[in-house]
């Protein structure tokens, strides 16, 4: 079973990542918001991860040395 998913938020470039814990909304369905950030900032990185049956997931694979990137307008 999934233990827990979270998603995990920052500004490009910078260190640390922000913990936002995703809340189950049905079936295999997760939610979590990105942002919001600080205006005139232009990338944002996020990841996903999920505990199930006591082993770390990531998406992408590669998280966190590989994450995601949105525009923020």
């Amino acid at each position: 079973p999934v233990e827990r998913v979270t998603l995990h938020t920052r500004l490009h470039g910078s260190w640390s990542w922000k913990e936002i814990p995703a809340s189950l909304m049905g079936r295999r369905t997760y939610e979590a918001t990105v942002g919001p950030f600080e205006k005139g900032q232009d990338l944002a990185a996020y990841y996903a991860s999920a505990s199930i049956g006591g082993m770390e997931y990531f998406a992408p694979d590669g998280a966190p040395q590989d994450s995601f990137l949105v525009t923020l307008v």
